[in-house]
């Protein structure tokens, strides 16, 4: 798992036991087509632009890999 908030590497780790890293959306610690799958839950909505994010986990995949994208339903406002 690669997550940009140290806390919630933390987190991750030690309450989940999951291999994390911290890292930026646009900057992922893969190396070129190691990953055979990519996902951005909830995340490219945050960005004011989704581009470079977009390329790298292209960059990441391997030839035929997936990348999975959700994004909330509604924008609600408070």
């Amino acid at each position: 798992m690669i997550e940009g908030s140290a806390p919630l590497v933390r987190r991750a780790r030690n309450r989940h036991g999951l291999a994390t890293a911290q890292a930026l959306v646009h900057a992922l610690p893969v190396a070129d087509g190691a990953a055979s799958v990519t996902c951005f839950l909830d995340v490219l909505e945050h960005l004011d632009d989704p581009g470079p994010a977009l390329r790298d986990a292209r960059r990441a995949l391997r030839p035929g890999g997936l990348l999975v994208v959700t994004v909330p339903a509604h924008r609600w406002q408070r």
